[in-house]
């Protein structure tokens, strides 16, 4: 994928030149009992250090998303459909501190692609672009797991979950507002502050 198949993106570019980014992927249907783990592994990031690139399709990349932006970690969201008009005010605050780059992958993509094909790009792009890729969970032979073949480094933080054996999809804290399991980019809607999450 060249610079001319993306939209322009959005922050700041230099983070894309940082020699320490790392990717985070995972398949869907997380089951809660992995959320500690991936807890654990943002309070280990440093703003100083740590340049994370993270989607918004699923829960749990959004979920991953405000950890990073609540704690000020720099971060690339890479998005799979076009951008929305409005951004909610926390993105908005995070792009003018620098400390976060929006890119979209959309406009490589064709109209007859479906979401797993988007998907795919999408992932693509995140690991070539890192230097190392941390995996919520992989479903074994799923195209995620596929994907990661091709990555130079690879933590994975949870071992795989069958989903008829998880109490639960996602975890559901007093703070955090549940979204829906069709979640899309550009379900980031405008809010009139800072969204506060249990991360």
């Amino acid at each position: 994928m060249t610079p001319e198949q993306l939209a322009s993106p959005i922050g700041n570019m230099k983070l894309l030149e940082a020699q320490n980014k790392t990717a985070f992927l995972s398949s869907r249907h997380t089951p809660e009992s992995c959320y500690d783990a991936i807890r654990t592994w943002l309070d280990s990031l440093s703003p100083e250090h740590d340049v994370v690139l993270v989607g918004n399709l699923q829960r749990l990349e959004s979920y991953v998303f405000q950890g990073l932006i609540k704690r000020n970690i720099p971060a690339i969201l890479v998005l799979s459909t076009p951008y929305p008009e409005l951004w909610p005010t926390y993105v908005v605050d995070a792009i003018g501190e620098g400390r976060l780059l929006i890119i979209s992958t959309s406009y490589f993509s064709l109209p007859w692609m479906d979401r797993y094909d988007v998907a795919f790009d999408r992932n693509k792009y995140m690991i070539e672009k890192s230097e190392r890729v941390v995996v919520g969970m992989c479903r074994p032979g799923g195209f995620l797991s596929q994907q990661l073949a091709v990555a130079k480094q690879v933590t994975i933080l949870n071992e795989y979950q069958h989903p008829g054996k998880a109490q639960t999809d996602e975890p559901t804290p007093q703070t955090e507002q549940p979204q829906s399991e069709t979640q899309h980019d550009n379900d980031l809607t405008p809010t009139s502050g800072n969204v506060e999450t249990t991360i």
